[in-house]
């Protein structure tokens, strides 16, 4: 029997000190913040690296030298659309401005 307290008490311990290493809500958040902290810093770095190359080495330079040319507008089919947006407008207002007959069904 003593040999089995013995055997229970170092199986205990063992749990014990398992649980308070590894339970540790004050620990873990410290972790975390750490991380967070140098992610953060991490990035403000590659930033600020980013920077100093487009500020003294025209990261973004353009050649100047080409010019996109844009196509014509079709001036009959802009015609086209605008007088049919004129007359969904003519539309809208008279119906907004008729007054809906209501018929009495029980007539």
């Amino acid at each position: 029997m003593d040999k089995n307290n013995d055997k229970n008490k170092k199986d205990l311990k063992f749990v014990k000190s398992f649980f308070r290493f590894s339970i540790s809500p004050q620990k873990h958040f410290n972790n975390l913040m750490l991380v967070f902290v140098l992610v953060f810093v991490c990035i403000a770095i590659f930033h600020s690296y980013l920077f100093y190359q487009v500020k003294f080495f025209d990261i973004q330079e353009s050649d100047k030298g080409q010019v996109v040319p844009i196509p014509s507008i079709n001036e009959n089919k802009l015609e086209a659309i605008l007088n049919k947006y004129n007359q969904k407008a003519k539309t809208q207002s008279s119906i907004q401005s008729i007054v809906p007959g209501i018929v009495d069904p029980s007539r």
